[in-house]
């Protein structure tokens, strides 16, 4: 890898006495694609190429038709083209303002229409606000070409992420000799030669695997989180719909409203779950994008990425 300038060491100072230079170097040499406009991709995008990736590109989401999206700290203050762009042009330059050393680009059209050699040029990829059969067909594209890919969304008070990382080390520790016990003050150690690190080759769990497991009801049910099951519900409403629910759905004789109750009642139905399972705020704020949320899933779910390009 080539030496990092002294332009770059001077910006980087802090991550580098984190993470180190080599790690840093990595992450210099990082593409990642990052799929949706809306704000956890704002947030995503923010921190991504605050961290010095070499390239990041941005792709217009799978939804058709879709009603004018909420606006981000990305966004122009006067914006001439909202709903007429994939990825709003101001969306882009300001992600460009934030670090000119990574090299920002909007692609044209949207994810649904990329093909697989697309995705091979990258080393992440990153869907928010996508539709399920979208997110398992670019999840399934990554693990063949060993593409780190993960998928979120937020909706309302709720939100969630999942990954896909494919084959990965991971270092493990071995007992080579039976432990020593030793009593001082009821502390039990270890002696130094008696144990050591083995470094094996680990495949994660598959986004299909991950998204598409259900569990029975009693005890099963009980162990999955209650987000899990309320994610399940916005991905059906997305999946029948083809757009994200709208925001005014709180009106209670609103045909909305009956529409993501429907949904909702066929997953109860099929999880054998009870109706309480689901909180009622649910419904008149899941076709809203908090921002608050947004900030705070983005974070993670961008150090997340950080991790993978910097390793």
């Amino acid at each position: 890898m080539a030496a990092i300038s002294s332009a770059e060491a001077a910006v980087y100072d802090r991550q580098i006495r984190l993470w180190g230079l080599d790690a840093q170097k990595r992450l210099r040499n990082s593409s990642v694609l990052l799929v949706g406009s809306r704000s956890l991709a704002a947030e995503v995008g923010k921190n991504v190429v605050l961290s010095g990736v070499r390239r990041l590109t941005i792709v217009g989401s799978d939804s058709k038709g879709e009603i004018s999206r909420e606006r981000t700290f990305l966004d122009s203050k006067n914006p001439g083209n909202e709903g007429k762009e994939d990825v709003p042009s101001h969306f882009v330059q300001n992600l460009r303002r934030l670090n000119p050393m990574v090299h920002v680009a909007a692609d044209d059209g949207n994810v649904g229409d990329k093909d697989e050699t697309f995705f091979q040029q990258y080393d992440v990829v990153c869907l928010t606000q996508s539709n399920k059969s979208t997110m398992l067909r670019v999840s399934k594209i990554c693990r063949r070409n060993d593409v780190k890919f993960f998928g979120g969304a937020t909706f309302g008070y709720f939100s969630f992420f999942l990954s896909d990382l494919g084959k990965r080390p991971h270092v493990f520790v071995e007992e080579e000799k039976t432990v020593e016990q030793m009593k001082l003050t009821g502390v039990t150690k270890k002696k130094s030669e008696d144990v050591k690190m083995v470094q094996k080759e680990f495949t994660s769990v598959s986004f299909e695997s991950a998204l598409g497991f259900k569990p029975k009801p009693g005890k099963s049910l009980k162990r999955v989180p209650k987000v899990y099951f309320y994610a399940h519900i916005w991905l059906q409403f997305r999946e029948k719909f083809g757009r994200f629910p709208y925001a005014d759905c709180d009106v209670e004789a609103s045909e909305e409203l009956h529409a993501i109750r429907t949904v909702a009642q066929k997953l109860v139905e099929e999880w054998g779950v009870d109706e309480s399972f689901i909180p009622s705020h649910f419904y008149g704020k899941c076709g809203v994008e908090l921002v608050p949320v947004s900030a705070i899933v983005g974070g993670i779910l961008s150090q997340e990425i950080i991790k993978k390009c910097a390793a």
